[in-house]
């Protein structure tokens, strides 16, 4: 047992080693990238708070009906939800 688990540290050793340690520079941003990519994660961002409130605010939307439909299945499973919570909490004090 000692002798494969030699055999396994000198495997390891030497495919670690034999990449040569070399690695890629890294790449540079530039502000003006770094800019970019804020214009577009806040367009996205807006777009999509847009949509949302759209989306609420017409009560035959799908976005409403997934709530409701939530809403109905935590309503229906409320006790065994709490009761699950209450074993989670139990279980994680009682490992400190």
């Amino acid at each position: 047992m000692k002798r494969f688990a030699l055999i396994l540290l000198a495997g390891a050793t030497l495919a670690m080693t034999a990449c040569g340690g070399e690695e890629k520079p890294a790449e540079t941003v530039t502000p003006s990238e770094v800019e970019g990519a804020n214009n577009m994660m806040n367009n996205l961002l807006q777009q999509g708070v847009q949509e949302a409130t759209e989306q609420l605010a017409d009560s035959s939307s799908l976005l409403n009906k997934a709530l409701d439909t939530l809403k109905d299945v935590v309503g229906e499973n409320q006790e065994l939800i709490e009761d699950k919570l209450e074993e989670g909490i139990n279980a994680l004090n009682k490992s400190f």
